[in-house]
């Protein structure tokens, strides 16, 4: 009942329908004498018709499916025989992977004679096994056209059941690629011996990885002499414990494309470096000296060489000071050098390669290594180097330190296309880094500090894109702007579109200052905002899409900043007035002030009652009687006199005016309450006297004003104590000895005025 369908109905359906439901036939009545799995969880998943997926090995397939992909849990042991893909819809499919893990329970999988044998067009041959696997001799036989066969992930592979299956032309003819990555997990290492290599020679092997796997023993020598095809081996991460090289040739490495040595771990005797720094300094040498020059002419003639991560993380490279000539033809033929993450942290090394170069490299990646130094002159010697990977490394030290050299970084390499210099901490570049690079298309600058784009790029006539992306870039200056929109477009009919990256920068919208910026880059065609959506901080210290409303929104803030601006002038004008006013009328009321003093002491001299008969009371010592008599008294008492209007003498002197036969202190007391004002005469001789000094001290506990008139010059140490306080605090009159007389430096007006407005 369940194979029975009327005429109408298959009428109706297409043949794909038909398979389907004999598949859902299958799936609730399957069962099949060679595997053991549960039946009650089976399924497939369809993708785009043309990929099926299931966890069990269906008898029949959908129309049009050329890719298979089978993930099964054994519970058991399961047996794959000529019968298993019999069915003619298995005869389309180009790709088959299977996919064995391992439940609680282990289980085998045996792959009998002519298992395969339906798959008439298979191509590809993918099969990932954690259980144990077994193959007979023939087991291959009956899949002519397949090209590749991965065995990655099966942890329990043994090549000794594996070489019998590949033993013979008729078996796998047509194959060029084996993957025999991560195979050694739960089995012995793997051993890559003449009696592997003499199986392999019979196909047509171009493609050999054998990455992520414990390896006993390679035969280098016979896989590079003897397999006739190889183009590409892959040992990346692989543990080597032994292997062979000897009477390997250069020549043999020609047709080779792509070694990956990638983070292979070395047997210790051939390759061993001790934890810490291993520093080489302060030599010369040169390429023929070369203790293993034919291994590295071997090394370098690959096309591409991956050499990534061989010095083991525990270790560092530091060449210090190193001179090293190539003074014979290296005779390299590699094109692309692959060295990341090998601890190369120091590369002064000064190449001399004036007459032999490293010409064959094209390529070289010396990312992620934690570089601090790079010679200039070790670049130059690789003079057709298109492409430059130094991103991830520490050149900021040797940009701060040794500018002169990083500026002539890449100055040797004239056909350079590409340089990554991304992830270097770097905060600024000299301006002439890129200057000889004319065929430079892509500079990558990302993930830096740089805060402005002052380098030149006026002459790079091929640039294409200026990657900035990730940097600290707030606002660009107009140097940074000029830079950017000096770079050359060519010739008319060679219209390159140029993109500079900025995104991912702390790009600033919230001031005015900003504003010349953001109208350029809204209005420049070397930053697309559509594709890159910008960001901007705001005055509000949230982020934006810059757009043109974010212009607007900045010429707004600058309109504000006008009118506070204007605001605050015009409030510091009217302030600075308002000051200038109150300046005018407080001097002027102390001048009226000043005046009004003045008339009202010139009223009490007139009067002369108590302190007022003198004006001053003129204190000199006896030892300069006669130059005061001169100089001084006669022209103070006269300035006085015409200033006041008084008629009487106004200034006192002791020997003119003390009683003969008193107490000279007592006399001193009453005439100094007598004057209003004590000028001293001040000399080394008034210093000296004991009368003079009683003088200025009586006068100065009586709080008479005091004015100091020095008549040569008097150190400070001479003077008594009241005199130095007062010499130091208030301005003093100086007599000059100029041309054979004396002069006072200031006038007898402006004296007799102070000495009224003294008065109190």
């Amino acid at each position: 009942m369940w194979y029975t369908l009327s005429k109408k109905m298959i009428n109706m359906m297409t043949i794909k329908y038909v398979s389907y439901i004999l598949l859902l036939i299958e799936l609730m009545a399957y069962t099949n004498g060679f595997s053991q799995y549960d039946s009650t969880k089976t399924k497939c998943v369809e993708d785009n018709n043309k990929t099926f997926t299931c966890n069990f090995i269906p008898k029949t397939l959908p129309v049009g499916v050329t890719t298979v992909h089978l993930n099964l849990s054994l519970v058991g042991n399961m047996y794959l025989n000529k019968s298993t893909f019999i069915d003619h819809s298995w005869n389309k499919v180009k790709l088959l992977e299977i996919n064995v893990d391992l439940p609680s329970r282990a289980g085998h999988l045996i792959l009998q004679d002519y298992c395969f044998n339906g798959l008439e067009q298979l191509k590809e041959l993918r099969m990932h096994m954690e259980c144990s696997f077994y193959t007979n001799p023939n087991t291959f036989l009956g899949v002519k056209d397949v090209g590749v066969l991965d065995l990655s992930r099966s942890v329990q592979l043994t090549l000794k059941d594996l070489i019998p299956a590949l033993n013979g032309s008729d078996k796998l003819p047509e194959l060029n690629k084996l993957i025999l990555s991560k195979c050694s997990r739960d089995s012995q290492p793997l051993s890559f011996d003449n009696q592997l290599i003499d199986v392999l020679q019979s196909k047509k092997i171009q493609y050999l990885d054998v990455s992520s796997t414990d390896i006993k023993t390679i035969n280098f020598t016979a896989v590079f002499k003897r397999l006739a095809f190889l183009e590409v081996l892959d040992a990346s991460y692989s543990n080597i414990g032994f292997f062979i090289s000897s009477y390997l040739e250069q020549g043999d490495m020609k047709r080779i494309k792509f070694v990956d040595l990638s983070f292979v771990n070395l047997p210790k005797k051939v390759f061993h470096l001790p934890p810490g720094r291993l520093v080489i300094e302060n030599t010369n040498t040169s390429f023929s000296k070369l203790s293993n020059q034919e291994n590295a002419k071997l090394f370098l003639t690959p096309e591409i060489v991956n050499a990534s991560g061989i010095i083991p993380h525990v270790s560092s490279i530091w060449i210090k000071n190193v001179n090293f000539t190539v003074d014979v033809d290296p005779l390299t033929f590699t094109k692309e050098l692959i060295m990341r993450q090998n601890n190369l942290r120091w590369l002064d090394v000064n190449v001399i390669c004036e007459n032999f170069k490293f010409s064959s490299f094209s390529r070289m990646d010396l990312s992620e290594n934690g570089m601090q130094f790079l010679h200039p002159n070790l670049l130059s010697c690789f003079p057709n180097l298109q492409k430059l990977d130094l991103s991830s490394n520490q050149l900021v030290k040797m940009s701060r330190e040794n500018i002169g050299l990083f500026e002539t970084l890449f100055s040797g390499l004239r056909y350079l296309k590409k340089v990554n210099m991304s992830k270097n901490s770097l905060n600024t570049l000299p301006k002439k880094i890129f200057e000889n690079n004319r065929n430079i298309e892509i500079i990558d600058l990302s993930g830096n500090l740089l805060d402005q784009v002052h380098i030149t790029l006026a002459k790079l006539s091929r640039l294409t894109m200026l990657n900035l992306y990730g940097n600290n870039i707030h606002v660009l200056d107009q140097m940074s702007i000029y830079n950017l929109n000096s770079i050359s477009y060519g010739n008319v009919s060679d219209i390159r579109k140029i993109i500079v990256i900025l995104k991912a920068n702390p790009i600033s919208c919230s001031e005015c200052k900003e504003l010349s910026f953001l109208v350029w880059l809204t209005s420049t065609n070397l930053v697309d905002l559509d594709s890159q959506q910008l960001i901007c901080y705001n005055e509000k210290d949230e982020t934006e899409i810059i757009t043109q409303e974010t212009v607007k929104k900045v010429k707004l803030i600058c309109r504000r900043k006008v009118i506070i601006t204007a605001t605050s002038i015009l409030a510091g004008c009217i302030l600075l007035i308002l000051i200038i006013s109150l300046l005018i009328f407080y001097i002027r009321r102390k001048h009226r002030k000043r005046l009004q003093n003045r008339a009202n002491v010139i009223n009490l001299l007139r009067q002369g009652d108590g302190n007022y008969e003198f004006a001053v009371f003129l204190a000199f010592s006896n030892e300069d009687e006669d130059f005061v008599n001169t100089h001084i008294l006669h022209q103070l008492n006269e300035n006085l006199q015409l200033m006041t209007g008084v008629d009487r003498e106004l200034v006192c002197t002791g020997d003119r005016h003390f009683r003969p036969g008193f107490y000279v202190q007592n006399e001193t007391c009453r005439r100094l309450a007598t004057a209003s004002v004590l000028i001293v005469v001040a000399s080394e001789n008034f210093c000296q006297s004991v009368y003079c000094r009683g003088e200025l001290e009586q006068a100065f506990m009586e709080g008479k004003p005091i004015i100091l008139m020095f008549i040569e010059q008097v150190e400070q140490e001479l003077m008594p104590p009241t005199m130095r306080e007062v010499y130091q605090r208030n301005v003093r009159i100086v007599w000059t000895f100029e041309n054979g007389e004396y002069k006072m430096k200031t006038t007898w007006e402006n004296v007799c005025k102070s000495v009224l407005d003294l008065i109190k």
